[in-house]
């Protein structure tokens, strides 16, 4: 009696291992067949990247992201070459870099402005000046005037917007000043009024946080004034909605793009990116949406 029922205490045990091993086959095959879309982000925007994925995979829509962290040389280089598929930039592909990558892909990129950022510029409190003309700025890049502009190294993303927006040489690029890190920027600016600091405005979107009031102790960010469309001067603040507007004058976009994406499920992702879900999400990033989200409003019927 008692070897029956020990018998039957090993069947029921043999049983269950072989089911449970069963299911995580099936497990393990399932995840080994699903999408996975490796994206190339820049350094820049590793916590707009990485927030997007998180949120995006809590759906539980495919594909799975796999997010790599680079230059945006090396994602460019990367993108003409085919050597990948997708990519988050902080600018639009140039009409001679999208012609190569059709060249070799024989698919003309698709490019998606998600979201746009800005360069803002900041100066010690002890500065008499609140605002910078265009004319003001593109001198100082220039070498031609007694104040120095400063980015945070020399790697940072504001020194090719502003060789680009200003059609500069390598050699003006020079007259940029830089520092190791924006830790250090902002405490040079501290202590020298003949510097104007330039950064991206996500770093200091949220007014209400008090690490960014910290962080800006002693700085304030200056306004810009410019000649509008009808010649007259403007003087504009950044801000998210002169950002959406566009009144701003040094607004960059937030792009992704698609060099032929090798999992039709990566569309799931774009239409992702669209979403009030994602935008509300880039709002909180202190980024401007592509298209801005509607109010949600939640009643309380307790």
């Amino acid at each position: 009696m008692n070897n029956k029922i020990f018998f039957k205490i090993g069947l029921v045990l043999i049983l269950i291992q072989f089911f449970a091993c069963t299911n995580a086959n099936k497990t393990e095959v399932k995840q080994k067949n699903a999408d996975t879309l490796t994206v190339w982000a820049d350094t820049s925007l590793m916590v707009f990247s990485n927030e997007h994925k998180k949120a995006f995979e809590n759906a539980g829509k495919p594909p799975v992201i796999n997010l790599l962290y680079k230059n945006e040389s090396e994602i460019v280089s990367a993108l003409i070459n085919g050597k990948i598929q997708a990519a988050f930039l902080q600018r639009l592909l140039s009409p001679a870099e999208a012609s190569a990558i059709e060249k070799l892909a024989d698919f003309y990129p698709k490019q998606y402005t998600t979201s746009y950022d800005a360069f803002v510029f900041v100066s010690s409190t002890k500065n008499a000046f609140d605002s910078l003309s265009i004319e003001n700025i593109e001198s100082m890049l220039k070498g031609k005037s007694n104040l120095n502009l400063i980015v945070e190294n020399k790697r940072a993303l504001s020194v090719q917007y502003m060789k680009s927006r200003f059609n500069l040489s390598n050699d003006q690029l020079s007259h940029l000043f830089t520092q190791n890190s924006t830790a250090e920027l902002f405490q040079y600016l501290r202590s020298n009024t003949n510097a104007i600091g330039i950064i991206p405005f996500s770093y200091i979107s949220d007014v209400e946080s008090e690490s960014i009031a910290d962080m800006l102790n002693g700085l304030k960010v200056l306004s810009i004034n410019y000649l509008d469309s009808s010649k007259k001067r403007a003087t504009v603040l950044p801000s998210q909605s002169s950002i959406a507007s566009r009144e701003y004058p040094f607004v960059n976009p937030i792009v992704f793009i698609n060099s032929n994406m090798p999992f039709k499920s990566g569309i799931n992702f774009v239409n992702y990116l669209f979403k009030p879900k994602a935008q509300r999400l880039t709002l909180k990033l202190g980024l401007c949406p592509a298209i801005f989200p509607g109010r949600e409003i939640k009643i309380n019927t307790k």
